[in-house]
């Protein structure tokens, strides 16, 4: 047994705080290390490091925690989706023979640059690097006279050949690891033996295609489907992948669930975690989607203006405002606003069929409240007691009973809380009937009615002015 002592542990970079969550959200993806097919539970960004290391899951939750708070969950899954690299492009400045090559499997998507500062063969010449494609640097470093360097945090490594010349510059690009069908269902198979209450969902990292991205997709809807058979409803939201808008299109065309929001575009993000040289990454715009999600409440359109623009996000690769071509389409993206700096939602959108109700995420998530809340409420009544009237109908008097208390449940969740915009109810009305037809006495069931009236939300808004003679008193 060792004598008292105090451990002192300083991170480098430094990380944000963590406020406390709203609600559950519940993260499967790939990381660098830890657990599979476990839910870990996380309130801080150092706990995700210390557990997962590197990769596209701890990125997420280190976002996730500094924007929306804690606790968070995930499950590591399994890889079957190998990393990949990308041959190195030399761009000389002068006649030089160095090269650079790189080895090893990458533990996330970097867009690396590796800048030479100053001439000369390995043990002399200096260089810098970036990882997120000269956003942000790497402090001057001398090359190893052996010319082989490890990239910190990245699973790759360097290697200088001859002497290179200041100004010459080495680049190459890789890919995240990834799951497939198969590690999902593994992972899952976990999230529905577990208890802990989720919300929604979030797949993470990104995919390489809209057709590996539509399989994922299509799989996932079963197993939402499942978890709600288990009385669990519950969103997801995941990226669409990486092909432009047509074939985006096409391999989705047959997708539809009311439980999903398919995030396209890419966007370069504020790391919850920075490593050296990889500040702002470029990754899916899920990232910073679930961290607006996660911090609101189940009745605020994640598209709100006033809940300003998203933290960290810098530059988008798809702005829907200047095309407006996969909104109407069902999918989530971002957008600008003319004259306002930063970068929106245009809509988190439901991958619904035609003329559902639920075209938003905060549908889903208002109905799943209202799910989850009159199931709990309505369990007291399994195999209860009944009185009945002539014809085996229900007494009115029970009748009443089980309406009221269904009702006063669904009322504390959903309408004495006050919503963000300053009113109280996260939805407009709603209620609760026992059908008095049925015979209870011959049937042994009673059919309940929730009726719940959503609130409405401003999607156009037409402002007329023009010039008058006859304004004022």
């Amino acid at each position: 047994m060792s004598i008292p002592s105090i451990t002192q542990i300083i991170r480098d970079p430094g990380l944000a705080t963590t406020p406390a969550a709203i609600t559950n959200y519940l993260f499967l993806g790939c990381s660098q290390k830890g657990p599979t097919n476990a839910v870990s539970a996380f309130s801080s960004p150092g706990d995700v490091i210390d557990t997962f290391g590197d990769g596209p899951l701890s990125e997420d939750l280190c976002y996730f925690l500094a924007i929306a708070g804690g606790p968070v969950y995930a499950v590591r899954l399994a890889t079957s989706v190998a990393a990949t690299t990308s041959s190195v492009t030399a761009t000389r400045f002068a006649s030089s023979t160095g090269t650079v090559a790189v080895s090893g499997t990458a533990l996330d998507a970097y867009e690396a640059r590796v800048e030479i500062k100053v001439t000369g063969a390995p043990g002399t010449s200096q260089f810098r690097y970036s990882l997120d494609n000269g956003l942000t640097y790497s402090q001057q470093t001398i090359t190893p006279s052996g010319g082989t360097y490890a990239l910190p945090n990245t699973g790759l490594t360097l290697t200088f050949a001859n002497s290179v010349d200041k100004g010459d510059v080495f680049t190459f690009t890789t890919t995240e690891p990834g799951f497939g069908t198969t590690d999902l269902a593994t992972g899952m198979d976990v999230v529905k033996a577990d208890n802990t209450p989720i919300a929604a969902i979030v797949l993470s990292g990104q995919f390489a295609t809209a057709s590996a991205a539509a399989t994922v997709a299509a799989a996932m809807a079963t197993h939402a489907s499942a978890l709600f058979q288990l009385f669990r409803p519950i969103r997801f939201m995941m990226d669409a992948g990486g092909d432009n808008i047509a074939t985006t299109k096409t391999g989705f065309a047959a997708f539809v669930s009311e439980r999903s929001a398919i995030c396209y575009g890419r966007a370069v993000t504020s790391s919850g975690k920075p490593i050296v040289g990889r500040g702002s990454p470029k990754c899916s715009i899920v990232r910073a989607l679930a961290g607006r999600a996660g911090s609101r409440l189940l009745s605020t359109d994640l598209a709100w203006y006033s809940a300003g623009a998203l933290p960290g996000v810098q530059a988008i690769t798809h702005n829907e405002y200047l095309t407006e071509l996969m909104d109407v389409e069902g999918f989530t993206t971002l957008r600008t606003h003319q004259g306002v700096a930063g970068i929106f939602p245009t809509n988190v959108r439901l991958r619904s069929q035609v003329g559902s109700d639920y075209q938003f995420w905060q549908h889903g998530r208002v109905m799943d409240a209202a799910t989850s809340t009159s199931y709990i409420a309505l369990l007291p009544f399994l195999s209860s007691s009944v009185r009945t009237i002539a014809g085996g109908k229900i007494d009115p008097r029970d009748a009443g009973s089980w309406e009221a208390k269904n009702k006063d449940a669904l009322r504390t969740v959903l309408q004495d809380p006050d919503n963000e915009q300053g009113t109280t109810g996260h939805v407009s009305a709603l209620d609760v009937s026992i059908d008095r037809n049925n015979n209870v006495l011959a049937s042994g069931t009673v059919k309940v009615k929730v009726a719940i009236q959503p609130l409405g939300y401003a999607k156009t808004i037409i402002n007329e002015l023009s010039f008058s003679a006859n304004v004022g008193g």
